[in-house]
Parts: structure tokens; sequence; C-alpha cells
């Protein structure tokens, strides 16, 4: 935990000495107000009808004619652009893994490439959101979610190239979706909603490959659990 502060700029107050009691009570801080743009209805706002059109050019300029691609680095790129960060995609990268590196603060070491790239988003996010602890909730929401969306998209599409029967389904879907919209009409937010099929075949992929760090656990004798027999030897999360 102490090294993390000094990525987010938190002071240590561990070895602080205690303040003197006084006869004031200090005045409370201010609370911090949610931004509305860290809302599902400022999101939904603000990324809404920007999807398609940065998606279509996105596969236009790195996608289309491309004998082969490398799939992982354009949908980390392609999820950071969506929220205005693709030229920091490398510093997302350093930052994700020196936070937990050994924090060894010398040129070379992952540890200093974080705390440098730490700054240099921060001072991005803050020409938008100037208070610290509002840039600093930001650059850790964005830190840690893009690379698992990343990682997810890419293996959907893997397993969606590997079988033809699904990307006509989700094709299908998308297609009527659109028709209804009209054909010069951007999908909407309450319009992505509607791409069930999708969405459960995002899910699939979730359930294949999780994102989220866990262990496995393996069971020392046949267990039967809602009507499912685990044997013994089999591993479960």
């Amino acid at each position: 935990m102490k090294t993390q502060r000094r990525f987010f700029n938190i002071p240590d107050q561990t070895h602080s000495p205690m303040p003197k009691p006084t006869q004031e009570a200090a005045p409370s801080a201010a609370p911090v107000k949610t931004l509305g743009i860290l809302k599902p209805e400022g999101i939904s706002r603000y990324i809404g009808n920007k999807i398609e059109p940065t998606m279509h050019q996105h596969f236009t300029t790195h996608w289309e004619g491309k004998k082969e691609v490398k799939v992982y680095p354009l949908v980390k790129a392609f999820t950071l652009t969506l929220a205005l960060m693709n030229q920091n995609a490398r510093k997302f990268e350093d930052l994700y893994f020196g936070i937990h590196s050994v924090p060894v603060n010398f040129t070379g070491f992952i540890y200093h490439r974080a705390l440098k790239a730490a700054a240099a988003i921060r001072k991005k996010i803050q020409f938008l959101m100037p208070r610290l602890e509002i840039s600093n909730i930001i650059m850790g929401l964005m830190n840690f979610s893009h690379m698992p969306i990343a990682i997810t998209q890419a293996f959907m599409i893997k397993h969606i190239g590997q079988r033809p029967a699904i990307y006509q389904k989700i094709l299908s879907e998308y297609a009527d979706i659109k028709k209804s919209k009209g054909s010069n009409a951007a999908l909407d937010w309450d319009s992505r909603q509607k791409l069930k099929y999708t969405w459960v075949v995002a899910q699939e992929t979730m359930r294949l490959y999780p994102t989220a760090p866990g262990a496995l656990r393996e069971a020392i004798t046949d267990i039967t659990y809602e009507g499912f027999t685990i044997p013994k030897g089999w591993e479960v999360p």
C-alpha cells in the first residue's frame, strides 16, 4: 500500500507525529461530490454516440486490407481511444505493471517508469479535472479497467473468427437493430442495450477467460452441489 501511495500522490502518514489536541474542533473537509460523468447516465452521454464512428474509423485505419493484425494491442488502443487517452497506451501499461513491481526507483526499473507514467497521465487528466482526488479516481479506474476490457475483446474476436455461425448471428443482430434505426443513423446507448446475443457471447468469453485474478482449489473428495458432481481432484475457482 505504501508504494501505491506514490503513484497517486497520497501522503504517507504512517510515521507522522500525532497532532496536539486543541479545544476547537477542526472544520470537516468539504465532501467530494460524485462527478456526473462517472454516473451511468453521464457515461452514456459522453460515449453514447461516439462509439460507432470511433469504431468504424479504428477498423478502417488499422484492420481493413491488412493480411495480419496484432489484435490485443489494437483493441487496447481502441479502448483508450474512447477515453481520449490513445496516446498514453504505453504509459498505462507501465503504470499497470509498475504498481505490482518491486519498488526500486532507479532508471531502467519498472517501478521508476510507472512513477513517470503516473505523473504524465495525472497531468493530462488534471487539465480537465484539476482536483487531485478526482484525477486520482479517474486514473485508477482507467488503469485497472482498460486491460481487462482489452483482454476480453481480444479473446472474443478470436473465438468469433473461429466460429462463423456465431459471427453471422452477431452480424444479423446488429443489422436488424441498424435497420430499425435507419442506415445512416449511428446506434445510440439504448440501441446497444438491445444487442442481447452479442452480450451473451461477451459473457461467455469472460467465463472462459476471467480477467480478475483468482485462485483454484482442488476438491479432496467428490462433491455434489445443486445436482452437479465435482469429482475428487478437479480444480474449481
